[in-house]
């Protein structure tokens, strides 16, 4: 089965958590492909039956000010088309450095369910990194780790 993975990352937080989906989803038995809308333009979701979608949390945690979502996660998101995801297992997951990244999910899992995908609910949300910087500050913890490896077994047995 195939499997992909797109996600956009300023300081590498996200790339890693990306990274554990992937070996989890692989160890099961996917294909997958990573897609960084850093360094790509786009994603081919087609003949994908899993498809996750990973994003930092941009102030998720202040009420009023969108998304959550880093922008060009979010345009992708807005450029799918409707019924685009029909038939296939999605899911979302978010890095935070200090809140807000269950509303970034939440937003993403919105985005998903309204191109038709099959929502395995809830993503993920780990801690990591240093709020407003660039730098790359305090990596994951094994046990975020293992929630987002956790993540990625739910969404290879959804799509058995």
């Amino acid at each position: 089965m195939k499997a992909v993975i797109v996600y956009w990352t300023k300081t590498g937080h996200t790339g890693r958590a990306a990274e554990d989906i992937a070996q989890a989803l692989q160890a099961a038995g996917h294909e997958v492909t990573q897609v960084n809308l850093r360094t790509e333009a786009d994603a081919d979701l087609s003949g994908a039956e899993v498809v996750a979608i990973g994003s930092p949390c941009h102030a998720g945690s202040i009420k009023g000010a969108g998304t959550g979502i880093a922008r060009p996660v979010e345009g992708f998101l807005r450029s799918l088309p409707r019924e685009s995801l029909a038939g296939k297992r999605v899911g979302a997951f978010s890095v935070h450095s200090g809140a807000g990244g269950r509303r970034t999910v939440n937003s993403i899992e919105g985005f998903l369910a309204d191109a038709g995908g099959e929502v395995v609910s809830p993503g993920p949300v780990v801690k990591a990194g240093v709020p407003f910087s660039l730098w790359v500050g305090p990596v994951a913890s094994e046990t975020d780790r293992e929630q987002l490896r956790g993540f990625a077994r739910a969404l290879a047995a959804e799509a058995s």
